[in-house]
């Protein structure tokens, strides 16, 4: 899911979400969301340099 970008993948969970598809693809879905923030996260307090460039 890399190939979308974070404003992608929330409206796909959104519509997913308003479209009651099957909750296996939701959790992929919050999975991925989970995973960005956690490394936006990591990035920030482990190599805060990287975001000031």
């Amino acid at each position: 899911m890399e190939f979308l970008s974070d404003k992608q993948l929330a409206d796909a969970y959104q519509k997913a979400f308003e479209l009651n598809l099957d909750k296996d693809f939701l959790h992929l879905l919050q999975g991925e969301i989970n995973k960005r923030k956690f490394d936006s996260i990591k990035k920030r307090t482990i190599c805060p340099e990287a975001t000031n460039k």
